[in-house]
């Protein structure tokens, strides 16, 4: 049986519905969807630079995005010395006074989106969103990146992560240099085979 409360509610609702006349009715709905149709057209540019490269993983995440380019982040250096919460290492970026630099993608993805992938992500949680100033062939464009908020050296990433990055990497044609880099660290095997089997899908191999 139905709460009498909100049945009463209901009743309620349809009786202040009945005393709005229907054009003014379909020019508030005209009016909030317009709205939300304009909440999700406002962009922002996400710089990833881990697994987030390969397209797939990232658009299981935030359908909205679309691919600006390549783009690289002077002053930093890439590792895979972030502490993931499963123990293995995942990939960080911690600015430098020298001549280093991260390679990336450049992504606009849709604003509303931007908190999901934050809580993807671990923000609050292992990570902090932040706003660099990345180069492109258009020139500087602003962007948010996660930076790790602890970082501990000789942390090995699970096969299967690492070879997201390596895929990412490739498909977004990286150069040989930078990509030999990430090729070059050591990786261990996940005991969780069945999380192993389900990333290695997004890869297609």
């Amino acid at each position: 049986m139905a709460n009498l409360e909100t049945v009463n509610i209901c009743e309620g609702y349809r009786d202040i519905q009945a005393l709005i006349p229907g054009r003014v009715r379909s020019g508030l709905q005209a009016f909030f969807g317009q709205q939300h149709f304009q909440r999700a057209r406002v962009t922002v540019n996400y710089f990833a630079y881990g697994s987030n490269l390969l397209h797939a993983r990232l658009h299981a995440r935030t359908p909205s995005i679309r691919n600006l380019g390549i783009a690289r982040l002077p002053n930093h250096r890439f590792s895979f010395d972030k502490i993931g919460g499963d123990g293995s290492g995942k990939c960080g970026i911690e600015q430098t006074h020298r001549s280093h630099e991260v390679i990336g993608v450049l992504y606009q993805m849709a604003k509303l989106e931007k908190p999901v992938l934050d809580k993807i992500e671990g923000v609050g949680h292992g990570y902090v969103d932040r706003q660099v100033s990345v180069i492109t062939h258009r020139g500087e464009i602003p962007a948010f990146t996660y930076y790790p908020t602890l970082l501990e050296e000789a942390r090995k990433p699970y096969d299967w992560y690492k070879a997201l990055v390596v895929a990412g990497a490739k498909e977004n044609g990286f150069p040989q240099h930078y990509l030999a880099m990430i090729e070059s660290i050591t990786s261990v095997i996940d005991p969780d085979k069945n999380r192993t089997t389900k990333n290695f899908k997004l890869i297609g191999d």
